[in-house]
């Protein structure tokens, strides 16, 4: 947001910081739901799901509706 080293474009920015959320909240869902590096955890997996789904991340979005 500072524009070190680039133009300063908060707009992008901001679109950026909503891709790099949707795709940790999808990767945290992955983990909770097989088990890696934390206890495995369904409901835990399918609320981070639910989070990445609703921020338009379309595998998360698959991956919801297949949990149901």
């Amino acid at each position: 947001m500072r524009g070190n080293g680039v133009r300063r474009d908060p707009e992008k920015a901001a679109r950026l910081y909503r891709v790099a959320a949707s795709r940790r909240a999808n990767h945290i869902s992955v983990l909770n739901n097989a088990g890696y590096g934390v206890w495995q955890d369904h409901f835990e997996a399918a609320k981070w799901l639910l989070r990445a789904a609703e921020q338009g991340h379309p595998n998360a979005q698959n991956a919801h509706a297949y949990m149901y």
